[in-house]
């Protein structure tokens, strides 16, 4: 069982990457094809996510999103989801820290 999850994710992998090459090859950004996230911080009042593929646990203190690359944590104050859809989300509220745990075989960024 364990060794055709391994194969499944490989596989995955292989057309990420294939995908990725694609996209490069005619100049369409990562982050329209759903290869990469984008993550943009107004200060430390607003932030805002695409990418994002499913909210894993959302409260005014703490919010983990999954992403098309990974998954981000935020933590703060009084911290309200102000837009979620389309894979998109805004939070706004006190921001007191970001944190990212990013799938195997990507380096959460750009090459």
């Amino acid at each position: 069982m364990a060794n055709s999850k391994r194969i499944e994710k490989k596989s995955k992998n292989r057309i990420r990457g294939a995908i990725g090459r694609l996209m490069a090859a005619v100049d369409i950004p990562p982050v329209s094809a759903g290869l990469e996230s984008r993550i943009e911080m107004c200060g430390r009042r607003r932030i805002a996510i695409d990418g994002c593929t499913g909210v894993n646990e959302y409260n005014r203190e703490e919010l983990r999103l999954t992403l098309c690359d990974g998954e981000i944590r935020i933590c703060g104050e009084n911290m309200l989801l102000s837009k979620y859809g389309e894979g998109r989300v805004s939070v706004e509220g006190m921001i007191l820290s970001v944190s990212f745990e990013f799938s195997l075989g990507t380096d959460g960024g750009n090459d």
